[in-house]
């Protein structure tokens, strides 16, 4: 029931039950491009920084004391939030905060099954091999272990918008009070975030996560005359074949680099909103 509702939730938030990616294209509501080089690794690394040594416990307990609602809502949380494995170039909306909502169930069940799983081996050599995963990576090298060390620390940032890079929080003075049309705004993804704090309820096509690129700028220009740009790099040495003019309207300093805030105006003139 929460699912389907989630499902309405989401199709009347974007207005339809799928969403255009440009990379890959028509994607049903709560399905993102994923990269799966990149978001594999970090899965992996979520669930063993996050609870790779609860797991066996939980799953020795939703066996051994089948809930049916308690079974189903972990698996499904768990399904979704390692989406990007499962399906390659896609993955649900921001997977990792599903295994975070599992996670205060996995702790439950696992306690649970820590007690009874002391009198099953079966249980304890699954513990142990999960247990020792984190130190294999590190043994033998895989792209897992620079992830792992990364990914004990994500999960607090993740929750709130807090910064200690006063840029990002300059970035959304600017826009509160320079921000008032609906000109569409491409940001780097470490920096969209706060410009949404910024921006109330932006669509996929007002506030485009992505680095600038000739794509993105295309993209833009078949719907827009003009848009922002907000990243870290020149925009000058892209020399984008959509772009027609540029002005640099602010220069914010953050920690070890700026933050450029671009006005640009597009090249095609077609097919403006």
């Amino acid at each position: 029931m929460i699912a389907v509702s989630s499902f309405f939730l989401e199709a009347w938030y974007w207005s339809g039950v799928v969403s255009y990616a440009p990379s890959i294209g028509y994607l049903p509501v709560g399905i993102v491009p994923s990269s799966y080089g990149i978001d594999a690794p970090l899965v992996l690394s979520y669930l063993i920084a996050g609870m790779g040594i609860a797991i066996p416990f939980s799953l020795y307990t939703m066996n051994k004391h089948p809930k049916l609602l308690i079974n189903v809502s972990t698996i499904a949380l768990l399904l979704a939030g390692i989406s990007p494995l499962l399906a390659p170039s896609t993955s649900v909306t921001t997977w990792y905060r599903f295994l975070i909502g599992a996670s205060p169930l996995v702790s439950t069940l696992s306690a649970v099954g820590a007690v009874e799983s002391l009198r099953d081996w079966r249980a304890l050599i699954a513990f142990f091999v999960i247990f020792s995963l984190p130190g294999l990576s590190f043994a033998y090298g895989y792209n897992l272990s620079t992830s792992y060390t990364r990914e004990l620390t994500e999960f607090p940032y993740g929750l709130v918008p807090a910064s200690a890079d006063c840029g990002y929080l300059n970035v959304e003075k600017y826009f509160e009070e320079n921000y008032s049309s609906k000109v569409p705004i491409i940001a780097d993804p470490d920096i969209a975030r706060y410009v949404h704090l910024a921006v109330r309820n932006p669509t996929p096509s007002e506030l485009i996560w992505s680095y600038p690129s000739n794509s993105t700028f295309c993209y833009a220009s078949s719907i827009y005359s003009e848009a922002f740009v907000v990243t870290r790099y020149d925009i000058a040495s892209m020399n984008s074949i959509c772009i027609s003019s540029y002005t640099l309207e602010e220069n914010i300093k953050g920690v070890g680099s700026s933050i450029y805030i671009y006005k640009i105006s597009f090249e095609n003139e077609t097919n403006k909103s």
